[in-house]
């Protein structure tokens, strides 16, 4: 009996959590899919981590070049590549890997693209041109969504099996006290 008990609270403690952590991206600038119709100087990830000083980051064009970053900032849940120049129009892929405080390996990549408006003398396309790119300034980087439904199924999981786990033990223990 005593094996039993002993092998169910090794696995409750030893899988729980594990199912319930999960570390990622939570937001960047820019986002998944952005359209950038301004000079883009540096790319921002936040994640819901704490992040190692091992962290890298890559900006990869549609050549599949690396584009050179000047300096890559990284505070404790976050990290900012500064690029060397501001990037030309095109498609661009970031490549991300931390290590979470959890002490899992975490990568991702997404993509975004850069169109930079024409200039035009006519000073309605520049007001406009103006109020596009102050528009997109003043917006916060949006949250790149993690699938909930993915946590939802994490988190049924762990107590699906804890509840298991405290059934097997029970009904062990019920039945040896029946003997």
């Amino acid at each position: 009996m005593r094996k039993s008990w002993l092998f169910t609270f090794i696995f409750l403690f030893i899988f729980s959590p594990v199912a319930l952590g999960h570390s990622g991206l939570s937001s960047s600038s820019p986002t998944e899919g952005e359209i950038v119709q301004r000079d883009l100087t540096s790319v921002s990830l936040q994640f819901n981590t704490t992040i190692e000083n091992s962290s890298t980051l890559q900006v990869i064009d549609a050549d599949g070049q690396e584009v050179p970053i000047e300096n890559l900032i990284l505070s404790s849940d976050s990290m900012v590549g500064e690029l060397v120049k501001p990037l030309g129009e095109g498609n661009y892929t970031v490549e991300w890997k931390i290590i979470g405080k959890d002490g899992h390996p975490i990568d991702g990549v997404f993509s975004f693209s850069v169109v930079l408006a024409p200039e035009k003398n006519d000073s309605v396309s520049n007001e406009q041109n103006h109020e596009d790119q102050s528009h997109s300034i003043d917006e916060k980087p949006k949250v790149i969504k993690e699938s909930k439904e993915s946590n939802f199924f994490l988190t049924f999981v762990a107590i699906l099996l804890t509840g298991i786990a405290l059934g097997t033990a029970y009904m062990l223990f019920k039945k040896e006290r029946a003997s």
